[in-house]
């Protein structure tokens, strides 16, 4: 080789390369249509040392080739099901946010709990409803929280149901921060693993205080008078059946007084039935302070009244009670700045020897009344009496 072969020469592009090289390399240099081209002759190229070096090179190169395709093919699958992994954990990330989001903007009040009742975490909802911060309540338990044994009766039989269906409803009644009571519809959730362990518990709760207390309205004025306030005949016999199945275990002498207003229908005739509703309501409140905790006065309707006396010692004891309410109810009321003056007839009727039943003693406290009004008002009478005169 001699430095002539190695020079730069200029070269034509649009002439046709010569048989004695062979061009290896060409790029272009830019403007002007000016190309670099590297050239060597052809005769190297048959030369065995080249030879040597260039199939070893190119076996080298197809190897790679083919390795990249294979190894393209071979990890496509794997690469693919990672992107669906990543997807998927988006989403789940996406999910968790959205009921953490639910969990912290939440109307309702919602706490989770372990198996065993420990309050873990609790929205704001839950803070404001029953006002414990945060910090104070995680970590007790959550029925520490429950107020009445009943309540907590009905959580116990709830976890029969949460074993069976893992969901449970009920009316709850909860302590608040100030003492007051929280009357709430609970909504109970279990959360499962995947191999069915049971991991936590999800509480829902709703304030329903307002709609428990529109209940017990109802519920009083069902069983209560409306002028008096005092229980009415329906609870009256509630509340001597459940006396009665009391007594029979024990023997225990048990009074009733059939109460009639002497002269009342004259204070509605002369000053009209709103001083009439008046004096219902005075005399209503002296019957009440003379009686016992233990006792109960009741208004049937109209000027009829009637009382249970509890625990009566002997039959004696009866008609004392009865004495000292007539002389309590022939002392003047004021009404408008009228005095009115009335009276009262009262039948007593014991308990066993008169009557076994609530409807029984109170017929027979009536026909002892109806014979103490008839023997000239403003007295009273036991029924054994009316019964013997009949007889």
């Amino acid at each position: 080789m001699n430095d002539a072969e190695y020079a730069l020469t200029p070269v034509d592009a649009r002439a046709a390369p010569s048989a004695q090289s062979v061009t290896i390399f060409e790029a272009p240099l830019g403007e002007e249509g000016w190309h670099l081209a590297i050239q060597v002759p052809s005769r190297y190229l048959n030369e065995k040392p080249l030879r040597l070096l260039l199939l070893p090179g190119l076996t080298t190169l197809l190897l790679a080739i083919l390795g990249t395709v294979v190894f393209s093919r071979a990890i496509h699958p794997l690469l693919k099901r990672v992107g669906r992994q990543a997807e998927q954990l988006e989403v789940s990330r996406q999910e968790l946010r959205q009921a953490a989001g639910v969990f912290q903007h939440a109307r309702e009040a919602i706490v989770i709990t372990s198996p065993a009742y420990e309050i873990l975490d609790a929205n704001p909802a839950f803070s404001d409803l029953l006002g414990y911060p945060p910090e104070q309540i995680i970590g007790s338990q959550l029925l520490d929280l429950v107020v009445h044994s009943g309540t907590q009766n009905t959580l116990a039989q709830g976890e029969a149901l949460l074993d069976d269906h893992d969901s449970w409803q009920g009316d709850v009644h909860y302590r608040c921060d100030n003492g007051q009571m929280l009357a709430a519809l609970q909504t109970i959730s279990a959360v499962r693993s995947s191999g069915g362990q049971l991991k936590r518990y999800i509480h829902i709760f709703n304030d329903i205080s307002e709609r428990k207390a529109a209940e017990e309205e109802i519920h009083h004025q069902a069983l209560h008078d409306g002028l008096t306030g005092l229980p009415n005949r329906l609870r009256l016999e509630q509340y001597l059946a459940k006396v009665l199945e009391r007594n029979r275990a024990s023997d225990a002498l048990l009074a009733v007084l059939f109460l009639d207003l002497d002269r009342f229908k004259r204070v509605n005739d002369t000053l009209g039935h709103q001083a009439g509703d008046i004096l219902l309501q005075q005399v209503s409140q002296c019957l009440q302070q003379s009686l016992r905790a233990g006792d109960m006065l009741a208004r049937l309707g109209g000027d009829e009244f009637i009382i249970v006396l509890n625990a009566v010692q002997t039959p004696e004891n009866a008609g004392k009670v009865a004495e000292s309410l007539v002389k309590l109810l022939s002392t003047p009321f004021q009404i408008d700045h009228n005095e009115v003056t009335i009276g009262v007839s009262i039948g007593i009727a014991l308990y066993p020897e008169d009557g076994q039943s609530a409807g029984s003693l109170i017929h027979a406290a009536d026909i002892a009344m109806y014979s103490a009004k008839n023997g000239g008002r403003n007295t009273w009478r036991f029924y054994r009496q009316v019964y013997v005169a009949r007889t």
